[in-house]
């Protein structure tokens, strides 16, 4: 078991190493990795998703479903209460960061696509409900990190409206109904969705690759990794452990909590003319920091 999950690390530091490369030999801009991201999240994630909800979803399982979905909300809060706290003596341009950072995890392009190749298809499905709240946690309180916090009915309306959002909602309307789609359909929701985890890792490493690692290491820095690497996580699997959860749901949620700062840590920070230098090293220092991180839960989780 031990190697078979270091074979798979090994597998997504070699994908990553792809966008490093990429990125340091200049066949990729930077100008283009915000239209990367676009791609993967709103397309080929969506696209997973409701791939994996037709491929998995089973109505025996909808309590697993739901309990993934309380695991999130809950530890959002206590992201929410430790971002509060644990930043006061940072200088404001950093705190905002650092806050927004623990509320933002890279669940969705590290998290799903780990998830999925431990778990399989159930993984990916447990992922999209995992994502659920941070979505929504990110869309108000992060964006209040940073600037005024939107409306209630822009909220809602952001959250409805992202493409990863509609699909699980159809998911969840179109395998009661038992509709079954094309096959023209299904091999293109497929093929889009085995992009996921390929295009993410590259995205980490171009992500990487733009950060002066001279800079890298920072006081404040190592206590959002410590947060967000160890804290959180080991808060999630106490809570799975007391509550009895099975080992898919519990797996998922720890892993998920387990990631590094998001890529749209250091994208919502340049959009709203923060410190983006100090939000890519959050980024690269946590996500490299999580190679190392996940494996020890991946190993935790399987014993």
């Amino acid at each position: 078991m031990i190697e078979r999950l270091v074979e798979q690390q090994t597998i997504m530091l070699l994908l990553a190493l792809g966008g490093f490369i990429l990125f340091r030999t200049k066949l990729i801009s930077k100008a283009s990795v915000t239209s990367i991201i676009n791609i993967t999240i709103y397309l080929c994630m969506s696209c997973n998703i409701l791939y994996s909800f037709l491929t998995t979803f089973d109505a025996g399982k909808v309590m697993n479903f739901f309990a993934v979905f309380l695991v999130s909300a809950f530890i959002q809060v206590v992201s929410l209460i430790l971002s509060k706290y644990l930043y006061n003596q940072a200088a404001p341009d950093k705190k905002a960061v650092l806050q927004f950072a623990t509320v933002n995890s890279n669940s969705i392009l590290l998290g799903a696509p780990l998830a999925e190749s431990i778990y399989g298809a159930l993984g990916m499905t447990y992922a999209s409900m995992y994502t659920i709240p941070s979505r929504v946690v990110m869309w108000s309180a992060g964006l209040a990190y940073f600037t005024k916090p939107p409306s209630k009915a822009s909220l809602v309306r952001a959250s409805l409206m992202h493409p990863c959002m509609i699909a699980v909602m159809l998911g969840f309307i179109l395998v009661p109904l038992g509709v079954n789609l094309p096959r023209p359909v299904m091999e293109a929701l497929r093929y889009f969705g085995a992009c996921v985890t390929p295009i993410s890792l590259v995205i980490i490493g171009l992500t990487i690759a733009e950060v002066n690692f001279r800079q890298l290491v920072d006081r404040n820095v190592l206590y959002l990794s410590a947060a967000r690497l160890v804290l959180l996580p080991l808060v999630v699997y106490g809570v799975c452990i007391l509550f009895r959860l099975n080992a898919e749901v519990t797996g998922v949620s720890v892993l998920l909590t387990a990631m590094p700062a998001g890529a749209t840590t250091t994208i919502m920070t340049a959009k709203y003319n923060g410190n983006s230098a100090f939000a890519s090293q959050c980024v690269v220092f946590s996500t490299i920091l999580s190679l190392v991180t996940t494996l020890g839960w991946s190993i935790a989780l399987k014993a």
